[in-house]
């Protein structure tokens, strides 16, 4: 024996002990003995003294020899396990070496000792390597498994992220390991997202990827092997400080773990973790069949990115990433038939850069890149979310509306795409503008079939070119004169407003009892140079189709306020003024702040400012249009809903709603006196406004009778042009200054 010998001695005979390491020295080695005379004695040895062999007498107080045997075989089962005593039965040395252990000695002999120990040391050296090879072999055995099934996985699955559940799959499944998952590479980071997995996570990957969102790099395995590029072994989790989540980890029974990275091109695109409830499992012929095995899987990867991109390409630009010509076809016929079938209109709209060839010359080709992906984004951004826009040829691009209303809104969509294309860029430290040329054309009008469309969307486009540049034209050339006739009137508003020439004119709004004045209705007017007066009807639904309704009702709440505290500050008599409201403001959540800034900057009391709005637009509108007007009547503003009865009504919903008054239609005001039996309605609708609580105002009022009946009803107030058509600011102060009773 070589070295000095660790023994741990069971006996309570010391001198036997001393004996039987003189027989052990005599061989020529040295011992290193722990002498345990209990059972509590020699559990501790076992569990600090970590003996290389046990010898132990059959018979000690209170504790058997069998029973020493046993927790043994517990604590250190390789070791060799010796009885040394005094002579006893057949069956009982049987039985001890049946339960494990090496040999047996008598006392008397012990000279046989030093030979049953070395016999013993190398039997269990044996064992011991025998059970290593097995182990590695074991190993080797799952690995193998793993590889197999993977390599069988690549075959079936074309792909990436099925390949990568399976991967990970395979590797629990097959390989017995605890879990298994694949995180990619997250662009301008050096970290990794999980992506696939599957074992026992238990939360593990919820608290992984939470942390990592928060850093840009990640330092524990993952992060290591993706800037390394390179295998990460953690053989010991308990004790390797790489590993991040250690605590997380060895709840989960993991102990230790391996990244491999998965590499495509040169660069690691993700990274597969396997973990092993067993710690030192990944050795070095263990690394070498993953390293294989990531390196089929990243030829899998390879191969799939290849077929995507060939797949990818057969139908989209492979610079813009927008659809190319045999995509647009697909979509444009599908676009036809759904038309045809449907009776609706697509339209086609052409798109060419102008001059796009002088910015290749001046400042290369990959300038010339830069305009033609920014023009993609850009006209992405200027069109609806199913609409296809498609890269055609060279700088040409083409857009396929469906389901369009008229015109009008192809329009719009043209004039957003001319605005947003002349955006400047910045190409060599340079703010470079580039203006496009559009054409469209419409299904059925223009063609019945995909290359009729597109031939005459293009020689739309062309007469664009051929007329200005920066610019578009349609097909059809009545179309084009009324879209002209259209952006010339837009064109017009938009300079009015920015310039202040609207105006606003008033119409009296009478108390049907004393005949006073007790507000006016502001209604905006535009005097057009060639068009003459356009009302405020035609304005609102211009403004809304130009997308300036917000400006156009702000100017219009402004001006209303300011005439309002402008005729008290005269000395008149202080009334209310009413202002209408679209659908599309009183859906803005801003509304009753913006009202609320305008009273402080026209210092006009909340309490003579009235707000009109369509039944429509709030019978029929979302809870936050509610929330809105509760604001607003809670700021002291008189609400009214308009032309109230003219549309389809809710009284369960009109009567939680923060009214001030009702202003019933015109046309049930005109059928009071034409016998069309609306003198019952209209009377049943004056008791509906006050029951709640409301006053009842009657719209449209003409004539006498009509008055007459109003009155003897119990109608509040009411308007039309029997008391005054709707007049200017300074002819309304005169009304005002006269204090005249219009109802006699």
């Amino acid at each position: 024996m070589d070295g000095s010998l660790k023994v741990l001695i069971l006996d309570t005979d010391a001198g036997h002990a001393e004996r039987a390491l003189a027989e052990l020295k005599r061989d020529g080695g040295e011992c290193d003995a722990w002498l345990a005379t209990s059972e509590d004695q020699f559990v501790r040895a076992l569990e600090q003294f970590d003996p290389e062999v046990i010898l132990a007498a059959f018979h000690i107080p209170g504790f058997d020899g069998m029973a020493a045997l046993a927790l043994a075989r517990t604590h250190c089962p390789g070791t060799p396990f010796i009885f040394v005593a005094d002579a006893v039965g057949e069956e009982r040395v049987a039985a001890a070496l049946k339960g494990g252990a090496a040999d047996y000695v008598l006392k008397t002999s012990l000279a046989r000792l030093s030979g049953v120990v070395r016999r013993a040391l190398d039997e269990a050296a044996g064992a011991a390597a025998h059970q290593r090879e097995q182990e590695r072999i074991s190993r080797l055995n799952r690995i193998y498994a793993v590889l197999n099934g993977v390599n069988s996985a690549i075959i079936r699955v074309g792909d990436r992220d099925r390949l990568f559940r399976e991967v990970c799959a395979i590797a629990v499944n097959h390989g017995l390991f605890r879990m298994a998952w694949i995180g990619v590479a997250v662009p301008g980071a050096t970290k990794v997202r999980p992506v696939a997995w599957v074992g026992a996570d238990g939360g593990y990957l919820d608290d992984v990827g939470s942390s990592v969102d928060t850093v840009s790099d990640d330092h524990g395995i993952a992060g290591q092997a993706l800037r390394g590029r390179r295998i990460i072994v953690a053989n010991d989790i308990a004790k390797d400080d790489a590993v991040l989540y250690k605590k997380e980890a060895l709840e989960r029974g993991f102990r230790s773990l391996v990244a491999l990275p998965l590499v495509v091109e040169n660069a690691v695109v993700a990274v597969f973790l396997i973990y092993a409830g067993e710690p030192d499992f990944f050795a070095e012929e263990e690394l070498k069949l993953l390293d294989r095995l990531a390196g089929d899987v990243s030829f899998a990867l390879a191969y799939i990115d290849k077929e995507v991109r060939l797949n990818y390409l057969a139908y989209y630009d492979g610079l813009t990433g927008l659809s190319n010509r045999n995509l647009l076809h697909d979509r444009l016929a599908q676009a036809v038939a759904h038309a045809r079938r449907h009776r609706r209109v697509v339209a086609v709209i052409f798109v060419d850069l102008d001059e796009f060839k002088l910015i290749n010359d001046r400042f290369g080709h990959g300038a010339g890149d830069l305009l033609l992906k920014t023009t993609a984004q850009r006209l992405h951004a200027c069109v609806r979310e199913g609409d296809t826009v498609s890269r055609y040829s060279g700088d040409e691009f083409v857009i396929v509306m469906s389901d369009q209303p008229d015109e009008d809104s192809v329009s719009q969509a043209m004039l957003r795409i001319l605005a947003s294309v002349s955006q400047p860029i910045a190409i060599e430290g340079n703010d470079i503008a580039v203006t496009c040329s559009i054409g469209a054309s419409f299904y059925p009008r223009d063609g019945r079939d995909t290359e009729a469309l597109l031939r005459n969307a293009d020689a739309a486009m062309y007469r664009a070119k051929t007329s200005g540049r920066n610019r578009f034209q349609f097909y059809g050339q009545g179309v084009n004169a009324r879209v002209s006739r259209r952006l010339s009137l837009e064109d017009a508003l938009r300079h009015a407003l920015k310039h202040d020439e609207l105006a606003l004119f008033y119409q009296p709004e009478i108390d049907l009892t004393s005949g006073q004045i007790v507000g006016a209705e502001a209604l905006v007017r535009w005097r057009h140079p060639d068009l003459g007066l356009i009302s405020a009807a035609r304005l609102v639904e211009l403004a809304q189709a130009m997308g300036l309704i917000g400006p156009f009702g702000e100017w219009t709440l402004r001006a209303a306020c300011r005439q309002a505290k402008a005729w008290q500050d005269a000395g008149c008599r202080a009334v209310g003024v009413s202002v209408n409201l679209s659908a599309r403001q009183l859906s803005r959540r801003s509304l009753p702040a913006l009202v609320a800034r305008t009273l402080r900057q026209t210092g006009l009391d909340a309490r003579y400012l009235g707000l009109d709005m369509a039944e429509a637009a709030i019978l029929q509108g979302a809870e936050p249009a509610v929330d809105t007007l509760k604001k607003l009547r809670s700021a002291g503003l008189r609400l009214s809903l308009d032309d109230f009865g003219a549309g389809n009504s809710s009284l369960m919903r009109l009567k939680s709603l923060p009214l001030h008054r009702l202003k019933i239609a015109q046309v049930l005001v005109r059928g009071i006196t034409t016998g069309d039996g609306d003198v019952a309605l209209v009377r049943g609708m004056i008791g509906l406004a006050h029951a709640l609580g409301l006053i009842a105002t009657a719209k449209g009022v003409e004539n006498d009778e009509q008055t007459a009946i109003l009155r003897t009803s119990g109608c509040d107030e009411a308007q039309g042009f029997h008391f005054g058509k709707p007049v200017s600011a300074a002819d309304f102060n005169l009304l005002l200054k006269r204090e005249i009773k219009i109802v006699n």
